[in-house]
């Protein structure tokens, strides 16, 4: 009768440890916070009627682990996760030379190449086509001082910067991870005071799914890390001939000749949205008196 009761009392717990481990998972910083109170109450109720009660230095270290908040080196200083990135486009005489001065300055940074990709011309080529697209990755502070050390490489020809606000996602991949970890480890209690074997199965079985869904949170929130600890730079280097043949080329005059058809398209449906309404109250008016005519006619005929 004991072995029965007990093992309802842990099927119970591990039922209400589901329940509480979606709730977490599926909900924001306030909804994890409730499921692991449920699930709390419900392991410390059944672990009383199979026998066993949390002692006092396990209570003190649950509510200690409740209450502190991982440190979190990706904030900002308003206390926000942003990941910036830039991009530069400079004209060089010699591009060769110039990625190598990009690889020292990436190295200065304290960065690293994370993509080099580009074409250079012959040696005994009349005009040198060459050019060359490299991404830089920098820490997040070094971002302003690479730009400008970029830039003094060649004659820049278009800069852009970027910021992506990842604090709400950074922050819910956060909580799922903090109620993750603590319901595989009152799983991991559940298993070691179960005392029978359908019950250690179901609760290992639980563990982990549990477990992996705790793996792929840690993954992307280590990714959420190191896009906001991080910055990419994406800097494009191309002789002047290259930077020539993109102002006055064939793609140069196929995208000015697509501008302007968008634009003239875009004036014909304006002209034909004002132009719609008067026709259509002008063929209501006419209809009524072209019919009225062609009536008049066939009578006469």
């Amino acid at each position: 009768m004991r072995t029965s009761r007990t093992r309802w009392a842990a099927l119970t717990a591990a039922v209400a440890l589901g329940l509480a481990g979606c709730s977490g998972v599926g909900s924001s910083d306030d909804a994890g916070s409730d499921g692991a109170t449920i699930s709390e109450d419900s392991a410390r109720s059944d672990g009383s009627a199979a026998g066993g009660e949390m002692s006092s230095e396990d209570m003190a270290a649950t509510e200690e682990s409740d209450d502190t908040e991982p440190s979190d080196p990706a904030v900002d200083g308003d206390g926000s996760h942003l990941a910036r990135s830039a991009s530069l486009t400079t004209t060089v005489e010699d591009v060769e030379r110039a990625s190598a001065r990009v690889r020292s300055v990436a190295e200065a940074s304290g960065g690293y190449i994370a993509r080099e990709e580009g074409l250079l011309s012959p040696a005994d080529a009349e005009e040198e086509h060459s050019w060359a697209e490299i991404v830089v990755t920098v820490p997040e502070e070094e971002l302003s001082s690479t730009i400008t050390a970029l830039a003094r490489i060649g004659d820049v020809t278009s800069r852009s910067t970027e910021v992506q606000d990842l604090s709400r996602q950074y922050t819910d991949t956060e909580s799922r991870v903090r109620t993750l970890t603590k319901s595989v480890a009152r799983l991991q209690t559940l298993i070691e005071d179960a005392a029978d074997l359908e019950e250690i199965v179901a609760l290992e079985s639980e563990l982990t799914r549990r477990e992996a869904d705790l793996e792929s949170m840690t993954s992307q929130q280590q990714a959420l890390e190191q896009r906001t600890t991080t910055a990419p730079i994406t800097i494009t280097l191309q002789s002047p001939e290259v930077a020539t043949d993109d102002a006055d080329g064939f793609v140069a005059g196929l995208a000015t000749g697509w501008t302007a058809f968008v634009s003239a398209l875009g004036v014909g449906l304006t002209v034909l949205g004002v132009v719609t309404p008067f026709a259509v109250v002008g063929l209501l008016l006419t209809s009524p008196l072209l019919w009225w005519l062609r009536r008049r006619r066939a009578t006469t005929a």
